[in-house]
C-alpha cells in the first residue's frame, strides 16, 4: 500500500497535518496535538524544512505500516 493509499484510507483525525503558519514555523500535529515543528527565516529555509517536515510525516506512516503488520489481523486498526 502507498503513502497515498493508506493516507486516504484512515480516519481524517488519525491523519498528520503539515502546517506553515506563513510567519516561519512549520508543525506537524496529531489529533491537534503538535508532535513536532521547525522554524525557517528565509524561503530556502522555508522549502527546505517542508522537506522535512513531510520525511517526518512519511516515517510516520512506515511506522504505522509496520505495526499494523505485526498485529494479529484481528487487531489491525484498532
Amino acid at each position: 500500500m502507498t503513502l497515498v493509499t493508506r493516507m486516504f484510507s484512515m480516519p481524517k483525525k488519525d491523519q498528520p497535518r503539515v502546517t506553515d503558519n506563513d510567519q516561519g514555523v512549520i508543525t506537524v500535529t496529531l489529533a491537534g496535538e503538535e508532535l513536532r515543528g521547525w522554524s525557517y527565516a528565509s524561503d530556502d529555509q522555508r522549502r527546505a524544512k517542508m522537506l522535512l517536515a513531510r520525511e517526518y510525516v512519511e516515517g510516520w506512516y512506515d511506522g504505522m505500516k509496520r505495526r499494523d503488520a505485526r498485529r494479529p489481523a484481528g487487531e489491525r486498526d484498532r
